[in-house]
């Protein structure tokens, strides 16, 4: 199974903490504006939906995943797959053999 690599990341923009803090300071007034608030809320919205990593894909995964299941078995050696998905053998004295992915993921 081909996996993206894990990356967390908690980002968000300045902008959308500044308003965080207006729109719980807004929620404590007793008589905020609404109109304001709303607005605030759906800026807010905006700005997280632009950070947010949701259906984002890493492209290096993407890549290998298309060409495994582009390629047809062959006879010989699959060499334009390998240098597709395959970017370091790794061999140990054991004997037993990992490869790195092209997006980093060690089978």
């Amino acid at each position: 199974m081909i996996r993206p690599p894990v990356i967390q990341r908690n980002a968000q923009s300045i902008e959308a903490a500044k308003l965080t803090r207006e729109i719980q300071t807004d929620l404590l007034v007793t008589e905020s504006n609404a109109d304001a608030l709303i607005t605030r809320i759906l800026r807010r919205a905006e700005l997280e939906y632009k950070f947010c990593l949701a259906g984002d894909a890493d492209p290096a995964t993407l890549q290998i995943q298309i060409a495994c299941a582009e390629y047809k078995p062959a006879d010989g050696f699959p060499y334009t797959l390998y240098k597709k998905v395959v970017s370091k053998v790794i061999l140990y004295r054991d004997t037993h053999i990992e490869f790195k992915l092209q997006n980093g993921q060690i089978v």
